[in-house]
């Protein structure tokens, strides 16, 4: 009986650990998707904090704006962060499958061109999978087929502030 019930709780604390991340996730794509400039974010996650979506006092909301700030100072992220992109958040991307005879929807997290070059950029908590890669390419491809100049993808691991490029 103790064995069932210690695995009740594990099972029970390893759920909730899982909404937690997915909890997180979804905070840093709302706070990611509505900041267009570094300039935004301050007043973007005021935003959340006022609609109750994201509260400083808890432990999740000080850290993901301490995080957030820390990746802002990446000269990359700054550059993405910078006015002088035409933005496309959360944007839908349709593609016909002769095969399957039916559209399938694609939505990048941030695609951003400045009429020379195009970037495409995933945001992932802190962890690579290689469906993330494939991901990421099929975006690549889908923009450069939709005539988007220079198009370059990327995955940003954005607790872990690391940038891998996806070629």
């Amino acid at each position: 009986e103790r064995d069932a019930a210690t695995d009740a709780r594990t099972s029970l604390s390893d759920v909730k650990n899982r909404l937690e991340y997915i909890r997180q996730g979804n905070i840093l794509h709302l706070i990611l998707q509505n900041t267009h400039t570094i300039d935004d974010l301050d007043s973007v996650i005021r935003q959340f904090e006022m609609q109750g979506v994201l509260e400083m006092s808890d432990i999740l909301g000080g850290r993901m704006k301490r995080n957030i700030m820390r990746c802002m100072q990446n000269e990359t992220v700054r550059k993405w962060f910078s006015p002088g992109w035409r933005l496309y958040n959360e944007c839908n991307i349709l593609e016909y499958d002769k095969k399957e005879g039916r559209y399938t929807e694609h939505r990048p997290d941030r695609v951003m061109t400045d009429g020379k070059e195009t970037i495409v950029v995933d945001f992932k908590l802190h962890s690579l999978k290689d469906e993330y890669f494939a991901q990421v390419r099929n975006y690549i491809s889908l923009l450069r087929r939709l005539g988007f100049p220079d198009v370059k993808g990327f995955i940003w691991l954005v607790l872990a502030n690391k940038i891998v490029e996806v070629s």
